[in-house]
This record gives C-alpha cells, sequence and structure tokens, in this order.
C-alpha cells in the first residue's frame, strides 16, 4: 500500500503480494515461531525503513522518532538471529554511502545499534543466565531426519556413521 500511495500501479502491487505468497520459498522452509516469526516481521519492517529512506532521499532518518524506529528494528534483526547482525552491519554504513546527506544520524543509528546489542547479549544475557545453544541441539533438524533414516534401519556407510557419530552417538 506504501508503494501504491507513491505511484506504483495497485495491479502490480497485488500481484508482486501475490508472487511472494505463493512462492515454494515460504512452503519449503521450517518457520520457528519463537524466533524465524519474530526475525522475518523485523526484516520486513526494517525493508520497509530502507524503502521509506530511499524514497525520501534519506530525508526520513531527520525525524527523532523514525530514527528511533530504525535503531529497534535493527536490533531487533540483529537479535532474534545471527545472520541479522551481519546484515545490519553491511547496511547501516550502505546507508551513509548513498545518502551522505544524513551520515551523523545514520553513525549514530550503528553506534546506538552496536551498544544496546552488547549491552543485551552481555550484561543483560548473563543477568537472565542465558547460554549458547548445546553444539548437539543446533543440529535438531537434520537430527530428526537422519534419526528417522536410523530408526528404519537405514544401512549406513563408515564415513556416514562417523559423521553421524560426531554430531551424536548413534546408540
Amino acid at each position: 500500500s506504501n508503494l501504491v500511495r507513491r505511484g506504483m500501479p495497485a495491479g502490480i502491487a497485488w500481484l508482486t503480494s501475490l508472487l511472494f505468497a505463493i512462492s515454494p520459498v515460504n512452503w519449503l522452509y521450517t518457520a520457528t515461531v519463537w524466533k524465524d516469526v519474530p526475525y522475518s516481521i523485523s526484516l520486513l519492517w526494517l525493508t520497509l525503513i530502507c524503502v521509506e529512506i530511499a524514497l525520501s532521499q534519506g530525508r526520513w532518518l531527520t525525524r527523532r522518532k523514525n530514527w528511533a524506529g530504525l535503531v529497534t528494528c535493527c536490533l531487533l534483526v540483529s537479535l532474534f538471529r545471527h545472520n541479522g547482525y551481519p546484515l545490519v552491519i553491511l547496511l547501516l554504513p550502505l546507508i551513509i554511502l548513498f545518502f551522505r546527506s544524513q551520515w551523523k544520524w545514520t553513525l549514530a543509528a550503528l553506534a546506538a545499534v552496536l551498544a544496546l546489542r552488547w549491552a543485551v547479549s552481555g550484561p543483560g544475557y548473563r543477568a537472565l543466565g542465558a547460554s549458547p545453544m548445546p553444539a548437539g541441539l543446533q543440529y535438531a533438524l537434520p537430527l530428526h531426519h537422519i534419526g528417522a533414516h536410523v530408526q528404519h534401519g537405514t544401512i549406513l556407510s563408515a564415513a556416514e556413521r562417523t559423521d553421524i557419530e560426531q554430531l551424536m552417538p548413534l546408540k
């Protein structure tokens, strides 16, 4: 609707929405409600913010509430998924590069995101007693698949058996 208000034909907007909705990517990936859905929402929000920044030639950043929204959104994107952090670290310097007149606002946003992320992932996590996921659990999805094969007696080569044993003992 934002792009339609700015001149995109409604038919193109509906077609684009439909294509995204029926994209096979949406069918193939498992969504984990506690992590992936909030990350996706935050990433969509960040995309909309980037559109606003681009369409306003960077002037969107000069309003304090917009700047605070950018900082909040970047913080969420960087905290929900490990791959969100590099995105934010690359995106904010790119905004500085493309919209040089707003470099102070964007640099301040980058500094705020880095400081807040450190506060949350450092002292915040320690105060909550949070710890990284154990190595065996980070392979939970493929281990379920492998476990189904082991349970049903699929014959494993010596190399496959060794690889599986490194992730989690077969017994």
